[in-house]
């Protein structure tokens, strides 16, 4: 009796796990009801899905237009495909944006977006103190770009540096030099920096110097100086010409012609003007015997505790190398 129990009760042991490792009714019910729940929600969200990648479709389709006519106008405005293409690329980037924004808002999704607006300004600053000099000189020649100092081939001076700007980029510019030298100085400097620009009234005043004797008729040499100018054909017409004593001089009283020539479209270049000024004020004083004369010494041996030049004996040094007294 006792050996019959003990087989029903092993045989009904064996058989519970076999029963229940064949029972695929429980596990499958989970799956289709999952199924079921994520089908149900997935219709409700697939209108709101459908919403969102049209809006996102269209916010691109539109900042590919935007985008184009951006880039003609900055193009057109500005003279720099470069420029052109950073503020395209932003104002693209900027509309892209807006349409990730409105289809994650259309989703349900506003704690995502918030996130990644938080995100993005901390990888903003970030970016901000790890490129400080590099976002300023970018920033800054955003600026330049919309303000527009200057021209490509004018005639400017900034930091110290005098030429003709010839590129232009959003992180720096160059200056061809009078001596043919390419300097390229960081944006910040040129916005920060006092800029002279010698083309933007379209006229430069150009100034020579000259002295002549102390025995000269000074009102004759004025008036000599200014006849000479006003034969020159390249001056501005209507513009004064402008003659002044500036100073008495070691040896002459020095004058100053100030006149004034079309720039950068006049013909002449400022440097080819001072040099024509300078001839025809030099003919001028010779066809009317004015003299311009040499640097002046006065030597003074009679100082106290020096000695007269007639008590010093005088030596002459022949050709032959010997000394002889006189």
């Amino acid at each position: 009796m006792a050996e019959k129990n003990l087989a029903e009760a092993t045989t009904a042991t064996h058989e519970i796990p076999v029963k229940e490792m064949l029972d695929f009714e429980k596990p499958y019910d989970l799956i289709v009801s999952k199924l079921s729940d994520w089908i149900g929600k997935g219709m409700e969200v697939f209108p709101n899905f459908l919403a969102a990648l049209m809006i996102l479709a269209i916010f691109v389709f539109l900042s590919s237009i935007v985008g184009r006519l951006a880039h003609r106008v900055f193009e057109w405005e500005f003279h720099s495909k470069t420029t052109a293409g950073v503020l395209t690329m932003i104002i693209k980037l900027l509309i892209i944006s807006l349409g990730l924004f409105s289809a994650l808002a259309i989703l349900g999704l506003h704690k995502t977006v918030i996130s990644i607006l938080a995100g993005a300004g901390i990888v903003g600053i970030v970016i901000g103190i790890g490129f400080q000099d590099i976002a300023l000189n970018l920033g800054s020649g955003l600026i330049l770009g919309v303000k527009k100092p200057f021209k490509m081939n004018d005639l400017i001076e900034v930091g110290g540096y005098f030429g003709y700007a010839r590129k232009f980029h959003l992180i720096n510019t160059a200056i061809e030099t009078r001596d043919g030298h390419m300097v390229t100085i960081p944006n910040k400097l040129i916005l920060q920096g006092p800029l002279i620009n010698y083309c933007t009234t379209g006229m430069m005043r150009i100034k020579v110097k000259v002295g002549v004797s102390y025995g000269e008729d000074l009102e004759f040499v004025e008036q000599t100086i200014r006849e000479a100018i006003e034969k020159l054909e390249f001056i501005a017409k209507g513009k004064p010409i402008d003659v002044f004593a500036l100073e008495y001089g070691e040896s002459s009283v020095n004058f100053s012609a100030r006149y004034w020539i079309p720039f950068p479209h006049g013909g002449m270049g400022f440097r080819e003007a001072e040099h024509a000024g300078i001839l025809a004020i030099r003919k001028a004083f010779r066809e009317r015997g004015i003299t311009i004369p040499f640097p002046i010494r006065t030597l003074d041996f009679g100082i106290k505790g020096g000695k007269e030049l007639s008590e010093e004996e005088l030596k002459v040094i022949k050709a032959d190398g010997k000394k002889k007294s006189a």
